[in-house]
């Protein structure tokens, strides 16, 4: 499991907010990011991904995603997270994911 560090305006999109109990049995909250915003960060933070991007192969083969999880992600989101990030890796994705016929 790797931690990065991401823009702070990033941190606040996308994230999900969960509840489960620690040993002691005490309920603790916190914050996990939705699929789209998982991705969003992987992308932006490798930096083997290099525009132009294979994004069939990096998906499938790299970071080997399920097709059915990319049917699911929304290019819009994709694109807002583009946005926010000043990404044009992130841009590229959610180009790709529109023409892939993504959520």
């Amino acid at each position: 499991f790797i931690y990065s560090q991401v823009p702070d305006a990033a941190f606040g999109p996308g994230r999900v907010i969960a509840d489960a109990k620690d040993i002691t049995g005490l309920e603790e909250r916190f914050f996990i990011a939705g699929p789209d915003k998982a991705l969003a960060d992987l992308v932006w933070s490798d930096k083997r991904v290099k525009i132009p991007v294979d994004w069939s192969s990096y998906l499938f083969e790299d970071i080997r995603l399920e097709r059915r999880s990319i049917e699911k992600m929304d290019p819009a989101a994709m694109l807002g997270y583009a946005r926010i990030y000043g990404s044009r890796k992130l841009a590229s994705l959610a180009s790709w994911l529109s023409e892939k016929g993504g959520a």
